[in-house]
This record gives C-alpha cells, sequence and structure tokens, in this order.
C-alpha cells in the first residue's frame, strides 16, 4: 500500500502523521480555549481542495486551505482533528492527530499606562489626562499571538491622597462611574489611584476571571 504524509501546522509547529505513525512534540501541540486557532495541513500527492478535515469537538470552519478551530462553552481536555481524502462515493481516512486544550493566560491590569497617556500627563494636559483616566482598565495578555476579549464585570476602585484618607469604591463595568470621577477630580499631583480585585470573563468561558493584582496610576 503507498504510504500518505500529512502534515499539520498549528503555531508554525510540524506534527506529521506517516500512514499511521505520529511523529509530535508533546510541548507543540496546543490549541487554546476561546479562540480563533489556525490549522492548516497537507498531504502529499493529494488535491488540497478534495482534503476534509473534521473535529470531534468545537467549531471547525474552513478559510481556503486553512480551517480554524475554536470552542466555546463546553470544556474538554483534547481535540481529535481527522484529516479525509473525498473521493467519487466515499472519503478515504488519511490520518488523525490530536491537540491538548489550554485556557489562554491571565491578562494584566492595564490603567493609565498607554503611550498615549503617559506622553499627555508629561505635558501635563490634566482635562485630557482625566478622559482617559475616565474610561477605566483595561486588560492585556503579554506575548500571546490571538485575540482574545475581555470583558470587565466589576472592580474595586481605591483613591490614595498624599494628605487625607483613603476612599474605596466598587466599580461595575470597565467605565468609571460619575460618582468615583467626582472625587478623581479632586487629587492633586502625586495623589495615587488603585485598581484592585477585578473580575472580568471571555464569552466563550464558563468560569469568570479574578485578578486581585493591582495596577496603579499616580497622577
Amino acid at each position: 500500500m503507498k504510504a500518505v504524509l500529512i502534515i499539520f501546522n498549528f503555531l508554525f509547529y510540524p506534527i506529521s502523521i506517516f500512514s499511521q505513525v505520529i511523529v509530535v512534540n508533546d510541548k507543540m501541540n496546543i490549541v487554546y480555549f476561546g479562540v480563533d486557532n489556525p490549522i492548516q495541513f497537507s498531504a502529499n500527492e493529494c488535491d488540497k481542495n478534495k482534503l476534509i478535515l473534521i473535529a470531534n469537538c468545537g467549531q471547525l470552519r474552513r478559510n481556503g486551505h486553512q480551517y480554524i478551530w475554536k470552542l466555546c462553552g463546553i470544556k474538554y481536555e483534547t481535540v481529535i482533528f481527522t484529516c479525509y481524502l473525498k473521493q467519487t462515493n466515499k472519503r478515504k481516512f488519511l490520518g488523525e492527530v490530536e491537540y491538548r486544550i489550554k485556557s489562554a493566560p491571565t491578562p494584566k491590569i492595564i490603567f493609565g499606562s498607554t503611550p498615549e497617556e503617559r506622553e499627555r500627563r508629561h505635558f501635563g494636559y490634566r482635562s485630557v489626562k482625566l478622559s482617559i483616566i475616565e474610561k477605566g482598565p483595561s486588560l492585556d495578555i503579554e506575548n500571546f499571538d490571538f485575540d482574545i476579549r475581555f470583558i470587565i464585570k466589576e472592580y474595586i476602585i481605591e483613591i490614595c491622597r498624599k494628605k487625607g484618607d483613603t476612599l474605596r469604591f466598587k466599580n461595575i463595568g470597565q467605565t468609571i462611574n460619575t460618582n468615583v470621577m467626582t472625587e478623581i477630580e479632586k487629587l492633586t499631583e502625586g495623589d495615587k489611584i488603585f485598581i484592585k480585585n477585578l473580575i472580568a470573563y471571555n464569552v466563550c468561558e464558563i468560569v469568570e476571571r479574578k485578578l486581585f493584582e493591582s495596577s496603579c496610576l499616580i497622577l
């Protein structure tokens, strides 16, 4: 029987199947929960238009000779991709490969530290600075190659004056509410604003993320 070489490629790491033998680096066969994972594959001496890829869980959509795989709502530990060759009245099994499914890393709180905010703070544009603060904190995952949007549900905001008491508020949603902004507008240079105990979620995830690490803005 003629052997067929199947090559799957995810994040530029090759995973190959020669006949029934799988060759894979266990540290590289990973897909992420809740994001669009590109899956590329090919088979020698086979028309790519006749290749069919099937996943045992998640949603798989084709984009040219590439598939995009995404899993939402239901947790699985692994996903198996199976490749077939479409023939006249049937399909021929070519091979399969298994990936581990991981959650995206926990994001970090970003508050008052964008390049635009730093530049305007340097030039003392207080009104512009306050409008940026009003937008509230954002979340970011460093060195993560996928787009993933977290929705901020709530957080604690602490206003610390150099002279005076520390004020503590619970803020619902990302944008800082009007009452808190009224207090922030009273702050002077050297006062601090802390963002703590932030709760966020991704629409695909089942469990909310709780970020206890604080982020601080010094006026």
